[in-house]
């Protein structure tokens, strides 16, 4: 399935498809500044040779005011890839190759990453929040 993302009621992209390991749409303030930005990005579906690629529709800044609408779409072509990076899972070892497996963004824009053994990569501003959902179901279970 496709999904047509909307920025003040004008379409902005159309992303998918349902071939997606992963489709992520989501807000992230930036660390230096805390600017919201509006992401889509993806995880095409494992190949047999283990090659798996990124795929990044949308890296846009927005504003407090904006609106934001993400519906189900009838296009059968998602819109252009801002940008693909190949993964090779467990063996990326360049800085170009390098990124945070949970919000997307390339290690130049979020600081360091970090990867333990074969996990994915994590930059500090989403182990922090992991960090915070866990606190949170702990306070749960007390």
């Amino acid at each position: 399935m496709y999904y047509d993302i909307y920025l003040n009621d004008k379409k902005i992209a159309t992303v998918g498809p349902s071939s997606l390991e992963h489709l992520n749409i989501s807000l992230f303030l930036t660390d230096d500044d805390n600017r919201p930005l509006l992401l889509a990005n993806g995880l095409t579906a494992k190949k047999k040779e283990g090659h798996q690629a990124h795929l990044t529709w949308l890296n846009n800044e927005i504003k407090e005011t904006d609106e934001i609408k993400v519906v189900p779409s009838s296009q059968t072509e998602a819109s252009e890839v801002l940008q693909e990076r190949s993964l090779n899972r467990g063996r990326r070892a360049t800085k170009d190759d390098r990124f945070c497996d949970f919000c997307g963004q390339p290690e130049e824009e979020v600081g360091p990453v970090i990867q333990a053994g074969d996990s994915p990569f994590i930059c500090a501003h989403c182990a922090e929040l992991c960090q915070e959902i866990f606190k949170g179901l702990s306070d749960e279970k007390a």
